[in-house]
């Protein structure tokens, strides 16, 4: 009795220690909960909707978006991602969560400071801020979280500086803070973060250079800092950064070389430095990277031999070189780039022949070579690239005839071949081309008539065959195109009536057939009606209501007849007479031609082997002569690959000289200041050579000239202030020259000037108040230099302006609110800058808009009030701003729109059900947004989109199936959203889909097997969902496959073995799944690392981080089938034997226990089979067959009583 007294004492003492202790837990619970109830509170009346299961005392108890630890004892993560949740943080408590881990609030409404309190979450690991409104400084505090491993501010509107406390965070592994005005300098404490191995500062105000200590963070794997005011060479020390994969550098100002070894490490994948002022050579480690995915050096000065600078890169699959200075031909080893789908080296002084291995690498999309030296044929071998949709050469000294094999190529949609030296007939074979958009192939020296097939692209948009010496009437077929939106058939010999069936061109917004042989009445439609007198002009004898056109009150054949007798005067008489005159001035300027001649290298004179002679107005290669004084009047050598210098040039021999065209050679040297002798020029073109120096005062003695076309050149130093003398221009192209200095404010006195370009130079300061002016402006492009500061206010007197880009620069304060005042605006592009404040006023009103280009700014305002119908737009984009409210249902009334781009910004609303009446559309991208509701079914009449990106928002409840009726989509991606239920079988019918991103949603039930029907898939990733069941086999058939992510779902069962045919994957994830079995026996999957298997359940093989397999996989699935059976039916059974004797035995002792018999017989022969399952060795356990035979047959009978039977002789 004591004794029992005794234990009775220790039960209640332990109780009450236990009472004791839950105390403080639940005064924890308690706390927590009221804090939160309270910051409820603070929110606005939806956010407390969304967040009504925040009730009672216990967050713990299935609080949305509350995670505790496993005992239930305290709050250790806040995750509310998309829950569009909109109020401040100034009522959190963070005082209240010490054990706090996680607090992540991106994609909300949150507004306010970040309160210094925050530093209190001495425990925290994650902070995700991104994609809300949150305002004020960085506080100093946060330096106090130093369990901190992941820091994500951005986009918000944070503005100040980096405080410097962020130097402590000595544990951050990732710190991406981007997307808010931030000014000030990149802290050198940054170089404390030595655990760090991802950076993004991007999309700022800061200014500066990047510090020296960066070179300290050695495990740095992705560097990003793009889009700001920073300045200056890269220091050395980035070169230490050897385990950089990523390092993205685009949009800002840096100038010097870049790092020499960038691929060092050997682990680079991705290099990005376009739109900076980098000069030298490519990298040197860059020529065996053999790891690179994608690389983009455009737009910056950078120099050296192509063809030396680059390697082989079996993985590349983007490449863009565009806008440089490089040289050298293109390498052979291009062929062997398998996976490269797009090849941008415009814009260079590339040089010698497309070589024909380039049509090994056939997963090529886009190529454009476009703006260089390239000669000879184009390849025939390039009918290989059947995926290739545009293909881009034009400006080079390209010759021969267009290879009728460029028709097999049928998925092309842009084609431009123009200006080059292209001869014979447009091939009949480009009927198949059916997918075609665009066709460009003006300025060659294309015979013969146009063909009628080409009225069977009618997919057309753009028709360009001008400047040829095409002839005979134009096909009436032609207006089959019904789609075409720019036709220009001009400087041609075109002959005969326009055809009638150019009645139906009503979607024409551009056109021109000037400078042909063309007779008889216009079309009787609004854009040959309201086309200007320059699109008729020159012509034999059109009539029509147009403007600087005749009725047609004269019968057509009276005035052919009267032209072609002024023909025979002028074309037999005139020059009969002028052969008698001016024989001095015919000599010297020939000899000066000659003596010029002379001095270029032997392949140039070889090209103007016609130059001989005493008379150059004698069929001389690119000299044209006036009929009466047989002088030299123009000299057009354009794409004649002539090499040499200006300096032989005697300018002074040339004094009726009015054009001056020598671009697109090898020319190279200064400008002579004896230019200024041509007193007469009026057209001075040296675009596309090599010329270097200054531009001299002299060119201010060229009064007659009209217009200048100065670039790309290597021409150095300012502007010369003596450009205000050219009182004439209408004309002013300097562009691509490493020019320095600013914009001469005697630029006001161009008065007359049409088109002023200053672009992609190392010009600095601000655009002068006497740019006002310029009040004929048509043309305005200013991009891609180092000017900053904001714009004149003058700038709103430039009513006539139809052009303004303002693209690439440093520019701040706001856009003119004038900018379309004048009612003329077609293209307005200021993208990549600085401004801040609304979209223009007067844009809302802007009919004539066609492109619209404001993205990566600082915008703020209400989109839906900014924005209004624009009949004729074709492309939009404004992302990568602050612009806020709904999407306005207008847009579904600019019915030519192609292009549809307003992501990174914080338009909230639903998605308009009316924007799937701008039928044209092929792009939409509105992406990293706060829009929710669903997506409209309505979507489906967008038959021409290739690519929808919506991901990053808050839209919810189904993907609707009528997506699946996109037949031309390519790239899906509709990532991080709150999308529910399955996927839609209806999505195996997309078979042009390139990429599908249905990740990080709330998907359920299975992957549709069809999935497998998109065999041109190359990215699949469904990871970050609630999918389940095994993996459908027929994944295997996705053979293009480059990255597959099925991570982070519930799939389970075995990889399959189609799996083995994925050869292509370069980048896969089945981690944290419920998978087993072996991997396939490839490289893709063997090679990969151990977190791309991680949190499964038994997966094996011989890839880094698995066990290896001890069963043979061929045994593999029967031997889980059979464990599977032992455990479903076998185990079952023999456990309800053992129960029911068991409770036989508890409940009524009085039933005999039975010792032998037919129960006894089952009992002991399934406890057999099941022990005999359960074999360590697969050879020796039961097969399905023998298994089946057994539970069929009567159990054998088992002689000893079952109360007598040891443990050991069931083990038989």
């Amino acid at each position: 009795m004591l004794l029992q007294v005794f234990m009775l004492l220790i039960i209640i003492l332990i109780s009450l220690c236990g009472a004791t202790s839950l105390n403080p837990v639940r005064v924890r619970v308690r706390e927590e909960a009221n804090a939160l109830l309270k910051w409820k509170a603070s929110l606005d009346s939806n956010s407390q909707v969304v967040l009504n299961s925040w009730s009672g005392s216990n967050p713990c108890n299935n609080w949305a978006g509350i995670s505790c630890d496993s005992s239930h004892q305290s709050v250790t993560n806040l995750s509310l991602t998309n829950f569009g949740l909109r109020g401040t943080l100034q009522a959190f408590n963070f005082s209240s969560f010490p054990n706090l881990r996680g607090l992540v609030l991106w994609n909300n409404s949150f507004y306010g400071p970040i309160p210094p309190s925050i530093g209190n979450l001495s425990k925290l690991l994650v902070l995700d801020l991104d994609m809300n409104d949150i305002s004020g400084n960085i506080p100093g505090e946060i330096g106090l979280l130093e369990s901190l491993k992941e820091l994500w501010i951005g986009p918000n509107n944070l503005t100040g500086l980096i405080p410097s406390s962020i130097g402590n965070l000595r544990n951050l592994t990732l710190l991406s803070i981007w997307g808010n005005p931030l000014s000030g300098f990149f802290p050198p404490e940054i170089g404390f973060l030595k655990s760090i191995e991802l950076l993004g500062i991007a999309h700022n105000n800061m200014t500066g250079s990047i510090p020296y200590s960066i070179g300290n963070l050695t495990k740095l794997s992705d560097l990003r800092i793009t889009k700001t005011f920073f300045t200056g060479s890269l220091p050395q020390e980035l070169n230490n950064l050897t385990s950089l994969r990523h390092l993205h550098l685009s949009g800002n100002m840096f100038t010097g070389t870049l790092p020499p070894n960038v691929c060092l490490g050997g682990l680079l994948e991705n290099f990005t430095a376009a739109s900076n002022h980098f000069s030298g050579p490519i990298p040197t480690s860059m020529r065996n990277c053999t790891t690179l995915h994608r690389l983009r050096l455009d737009w910056n000065q950078l120099t050296g031999n192509i063809s030396k600078a680059l390697g082989v890169y079996p993985r590349l699959d983007y490449i863009d070189l565009s806008h440089n200075r490089l040289q050298g031909q293109l390498p052979r080893e291009m062929g062997e780039w398998h996976n490269m789908t797009a090849l941008k080296i415009s814009n260079n002084f590339v040089s010698g022949e497309i070589p024909s291995a380039l049509a090994s690498a056939s997963k090529l999309r886009l190529i454009d070579l476009s703006w260089n030296r390239l000669i000879g044929e184009i390849p025939k071998e390039l009918r290989k690239l059947e995926s290739l949709f545009s293909l881009n050469l034009n400006n080079n000294q390209l010759s021969s005839t267009i290879p009728v094999e460029i028709g097999m190529l049928t998925s092309l949609q842009v084609l431009d071949l123009a200006a080059n030296n292209l001869s014979g007939h447009i091939p009949a074979e480009l009927r198949k081309c059916t997918n075609l958009l665009e066709m460009n192939l003006s300025d060659n020296k294309l015979t013969h008539g146009i063909p009628s097939i080409v009225g069977s692209l009618t997919s057309l948009e753009v028709l360009d065959l001008s400047s040829n010496e095409l002839m005979q009437e134009i096909p009436p077929k032609l207006g089959n195109l019904q789609t075409l939106s720019t036709l220009n058939l001009s400087h041609n010999k075109l002959s005969g009536l326009i055809p009638d069936t150019f009645d139906r061109l009503l979607g024409l917004t551009a056109i021109d057939i000037s400078n042909n042989e063309l007779e008889g009445p216009i079309p009787d439609i609004e854009p040959f009606l309201n086309a200007s007198f320059e699109a008729y002009q020159n012509n034999v004898g059109l009539c029509g209501n147009a403007s600087g056109l005749e009725p047609c009150a004269i019968p057509k054949r009276g005035k052919d007849a009267s032209r072609s007798g002024k023909r025979i005067v002028f074309l037999i008489f005139l020059p009969l007479l002028a052969a008698s005159l001016n024989p001095v001035r015919v000599g010297e300027e020939a000899n000066a031609l000659l003596k010029w001649k002379a001095s270029l290298d032997n392949q140039s004179q070889v090209v103007l082997n016609s130059w001989s002679g005493s008379n150059p107005c004698n069929n001389w290669s690119g000299i044209s002569c006036d009929s009466p004084h047989q002088s030299v009047t123009n000299l057009s050598i354009s794409h004649f690959g002539l090499r040499g210098t200006l300096q032989a040039f005697n300018f002074s021999s040339f004094p009726n000289l009015r054009g001056l065209y020598i671009w697109n050679n090898s020319f190279y040297g200064p400008i002579p200041p004896s230019i200024g002798n041509l007193s007469k020029l009026l057209v001075l073109e040296l675009d596309m050579n090599d010329l270097t120096g200054n531009i001299p005062g002299e060119i201010g003695l060229l009064e007659s000239l009209k217009e200048l076309w100065i670039g790309p050149n290597n021409l150095t130093g300012p502007i010369p202030s003596s450009i205000g003398n050219l009182r004439n221009l209408a004309s002013v192209s300097i562009w691509g020259n490493p020019f320095s200095g600013s914009i001469p404010k005697e630029i006001g006195f161009l008065k007359r000037v049409q088109r002023l370009a200053f672009a992609h130079n190392n010009m600095t300061g601000s655009i002068p108040h006497s740019i006002g002016n310029l009040t004929k402006l048509t043309i305005l492009r200013i991009t891609n230099t180092l000017f900053s500061g904001s714009l004149p206010q003058e700038m709103n007197n430039l009513t006539t302006l139809r052009n303004l880009q303002l693209s690439g620069n440093m520019f701040t304060g706001s856009l003119p609110p004038n900018v379309c005042l004048g009612g003329l605006l077609e293209n307005f592009t200021a993208a990549s800058n600085h401004f801040s404040g609304p979209i223009p006023t007067s844009l809302r009103n802007c009919t004539t808009l066609r492109r619209l280009r404001l993205d990566s700014n600082q915008l703020t305002g209400n989109i839906f009030e900014a924005l209004g119908v624009y009949p004729i737009l074709d492309y939009i984009d404004l992302s990568n701003n602050k612009l806020r409210g709904k999407l306005p249902r207008v847009l579904g009334q600019c019915l030519n729109m192609t292009g549809l781009k307003i992501s990174n910004n914080f338009v909230s609303g639903e998605l308009p059900s009316g924007l799937a009446n701008a039928t044209s559309l092929r792009l939409i991208d509105l992406s990293w947004n706060h829009l929710k509701g669903k997506i409209p079914q309505e979507f489906r009449k967008l038959e021409l989109l290739f690519s929808l990106n919506l991901k990053n928002n808050q839209l919810s409840n189904t993907i609707p199936i009528e997506i699946g009726m996109l037949s031309s989509l390519q790239v899906l991606d509709l990532a991080a959203n709150n999308l529910s239920g399955p996927i839609p079988v209806q999505l195996g019918d997309f078979t042009n889909l390139l990429e599908m991103n249905l990740s990080y949603n709330e998907l359920t039930h299975s992957i549709p097997s069809k999935i497998g029907s998109l065999t041109s898939l190359e990215v699949l990733d469904l990871s970050s969902n609630e999918l389940m069941q095994d993996i459908p086999p027929q994944l295997g058939n996705l053979q293009t496959l480059s990255t597959l992510n099925l991570s982070h779902n519930k799939l389970s069962g075995l990889v399959p073995d189609t799996f083995g045919r994925l050869l292509g994957l370069t980048t896969m994830d089945i981690s944290h799944n419920e998978l087993e079995g072996p991997i396939p026996g490839i490289p893709p999957f063997l090679n990969a690392s151990s977190e791309a298997y991680r949190n499964n359940m038994g997966l094996c093989g011989n890839a880094s981080g698995l066990k290896p397999c001890s069963i043979p996989e061929s045994n593999q699935n029967a031997s889980r089938r059979v464990n599977r059976i032992v455990i479903l039916i076998v185990l079952p059974l023999l456990a309800g034997s053992l129960l029911l004797f068991l409770v036989i035995d508890v409940i009524d002792q009085r039933i005999p226990f039975p010792n032998t018999g037919t129960a006894v017989n089952g009992v002991v022969h399934f406890t057999k089979l099941a022990i005999a399952c359960l074999d360590a060795k697969p050879q020796s356990r039961p097969t399905m067959h023998q298994l089946s035979k057994e539970f069929t047959r009567q159990s054998p009978a088992f002689a000893k009583p079952f109360s007598t039977i040891m443990l050991q002789e069931l083990f038989c």
